[in-house]
């Protein structure tokens, strides 16, 4: 089967498998799917105590033991997690370019020039090293910004420099 599009956090496939998860952890039956999708927009909340918060306007019962669970586990990340592996292997997603190619990113609106250095293809994400934004090849620091396959672009060819001389 082949899905169309990179699965993201807040599709509802995405908040079901969430849902699934987290009721298989507390030993609960899943839901209907409309539940399930509630529950899971509950789970796709960032900090701990808006999920305990939102899956008590669930009808859930936030002891102290859900509590622990919540704060061990990102629910909506590790299901997405799973459905993009599904999709690189079901689309059959491979990447376009290789490690050390020049590339062009989006980064916080702007395009910044960056070197692929690492390919993930289970999660089809470049590692892009970026100079200009401080990034380090070694040691310690930030060596890289983790961006999808489909939003790193190849730089234009650079313009040859030569004069072409007329032919007698």
């Amino acid at each position: 089967m082949s899905i169309a599009k990179r699965p993201t956090r807040h599709d509802e496939a995405t908040y079901e498998r969430a849902a699934k998860n987290f009721l298989a952890l507390l030993a609960q039956p899943e839901e209907s799917s409309d539940s399930m999708v509630k529950i899971g927009s509950a789970l796709s909340e960032r900090d701990t105590f808006s999920r305990a918060r939102e899956l008590a306007d669930e009808g859930f019962d936030i002891s102290d033991d859900v509590m622990q669970i919540l704060l061990d586990n990102d629910f909506c990340g590790d299901a997405q997690a799973e459905l993009v592996a599904q999709w690189v292997t079901g689309s059959n997603v491979k990447p376009r370019r290789k490690e050390g190619d020049q590339v062009s990113i989006s980064h916080k609106g702007e395009k910044v020039k960056g070197e692929i250095t690492q390919i993930q293809s289970k999660s089809a994400t470049y590692v892009v090293f970026v100079p200009s934004l401080g990034h380090v090849k070694t040691g310690i620091g930030t060596h890289g910004l983790i961006i999808p396959f489909e939003e790193v672009h190849a730089l234009p060819r650079p313009a040859e420099d030569f004069v072409l001389e007329p032919s007698m």
